[in-house]
């Protein structure tokens, strides 16, 4: 539900068309043989994050413990439990099939400890103090009794328990662990360099905006951006149920309808100077997108935002306003093609302004 949600800004985002015009609004920079710092957040895979990986996959393997199975840390209980202060329910201490990871911490000290060992069906009674530091002055320091009702309990395997012959039954495709992490690994690789390749393409593209002149904006695109964006809201607000308009969500937010419209303007004048760039750069290099690339194209985007048929996502956000985002990520990897990047750990902050000079 929420990536279907999140494509409402995409499509709002899409929805501004230009029409061979990048000239006469812009002075296009330059955009190929530069040299560009960029800085990404990792920059290679490390055995903590295999294991990690490893740990975060075995979550599918998780079966619920028979009746005799003696709860330990690591696994989820599900639980019913009312915590009194002085025989009375306080406030935020009651639920019921609450999933509770042993050793995660979550709950105040003793609470998790105190269910390691329980079985399936046990009802008992946890005598525990709130700190002194609890955020509840009401709570802080208390001695509570919490009654707790064990509903199920779920084991799920740890790395510890991944050896050859967990492998080769459950992992298809794999035969012995280190098979399995060699996987892990380049399938993290993989995904790592998608994102290097990501932070290289902004870091390039802010600076071929920062060196590109904005003659004039053409205020009808401005104008059809903001609009589209102030449909995306309030198709928000209608997803979720809610009555509230759009200028009473704005004002609940603590900003004014005129800074919401201000900032609306600013993010417009910032996709509208892209497009032009992505345009005039298609048009001087010839970059034209293929049938072929616009079907990959499609795919993955209808699969990134969770949707089964590529014919619903494309009718989503139209066939021209996807062919113009593909469009722009082909100029994307010529640039990138195009220009030498050099990592650093800390950048100044890039010039993204794009007004009129």
């Amino acid at each position: 539900m929420k990536k279907k949600l999140a494509v409402l800004g995409l499509v709002a985002a899409l929805a501004v068309t230009t029409v061979g015009c990048g000239n006469k609004y812009i002075t296009l920079g330059k955009y190929s043989g530069l040299t560009v710092e960029y800085t990404t957040a990792q920059t290679e895979i490390t055995d903590s994050d295999v294991e990690q990986k490893i740990e975060s996959d075995m979550s599918q393997y998780a079966k619920k413990a028979d009746k005799n199975y003696k709860a330990k840390s690591g696994d989820t209980v599900n639980i019913d439990y009312k915590g009194l202060l002085k025989g009375k329910a306080f406030e935020g201490g009651t639920a019921e099939g609450y999933d509770l990871k042993l050793g995660s911490g979550t709950f105040i000290d003793g609470f998790e400890d105190g269910l390691i060992g329980v079985k399936k069906g046990d009802k008992l009674d946890l005598n525990l103090t709130f700190p002194e530091t609890y955020s509840s002055e009401e709570l802080a320091g208390k001695a509570v009794v919490f009654k707790v009702q064990v509903n199920e309990i779920t084991v799920t395997p740890s790395i510890d328990d991944v050896d050859d012959a967990f492998v080769k039954k459950n992992i298809d495709g794999y035969n012995t662990v280190a098979e399995y992490k060699e996987g892990v690994k380049k399938e993290l690789e993989e995904k790592l360099e998608e994102t290097i390749t990501e932070d290289k393409k902004n870091a390039a593209w802010e600076k071929i905006v920062a060196d590109t002149k904005v003659k004039k904006y053409p205020q009808d695109q401005v104008d059809a951006y903001i609009s589209e964006q102030k449909k995306s809201y309030e198709q928000y607000l209608k997803n979720y149920g809610s009555d509230t308009s759009l200028e009473d969500y704005i004002k609940s937010s603590g900003s004014t309808m005129d800074e919401f419209k201000e900032q609306l303007e600013k993010q417009a004048k910032m996709y509208v100077t892209s497009d032009l760039i992505a345009e005039a750069i298609a048009k001087k290099e010839k970059l034209v997108l293929t049938d072929k690339e616009f079907d990959k194209g499609a795919e993955e985007y209808s699969e990134k935002y969770g949707y089964d048929k590529v014919d619903t996502f494309i009718e989503q956000v139209g066939e021209e306003n996807l062919r113009k985002e593909l469009q722009r990520q082909k100029v994307l990897d010529f640039i990138v093609e195009h220009c030498t990047f050099t990592y650093t750990d800390a950048t100044a902050a890039p010039t993204t302004t794009a007004e009129a000079k």
